[in-house]
């Protein structure tokens, strides 16, 4: 991972510890604050391939390790890819087609 350090105008490497998303495209990266989330996507698993529905948080408050850690929840939204995803308060919506106008939220409380 390199990270643009807007200060100095320069690429870093950051230390970063934890389990890391399996490789995947098509997925959101949403951001929160100092914690930014991964959702769903496409990828292989077994060489087969594979939609996700799931959440990894990427934390970097701590500017001198950022941490991946998979989030748990309930009531999961299908696997997905190529949709969008905004942070709107405390939720993270998102919506890929005309069948998801309902905007399938996915609660997380940002102050944790």
């Amino acid at each position: 991972m390199r990270v643009f350090i807007f200060q100095s105008v320069l690429w870093e490497t950051p230390s970063v510890v934890g389990d890391h998303p399996t490789p995947r495209s098509g997925h959101s990266f949403t951001s929160c604050g100092d914690r930014f989330f991964v959702f769903g996507g496409c990828g292989r698993v077994g060489g087969k391939a594979q939609a996700f529905n799931d959440i990894i948080e990427l934390d970097t408050q701590d500017s001198d390790e950022f941490k991946w850690k998979k989030q748990s929840y309930s009531n999961p939204p299908p696997p997905r890819a190529r949709h969008a995803a905004l942070a709107v308060r405390l939720m993270i919506s998102m919506c890929r087609d005309s069948d998801d106008l309902k905007l399938t939220g996915v609660t997380h409380d940002a102050s944790l």
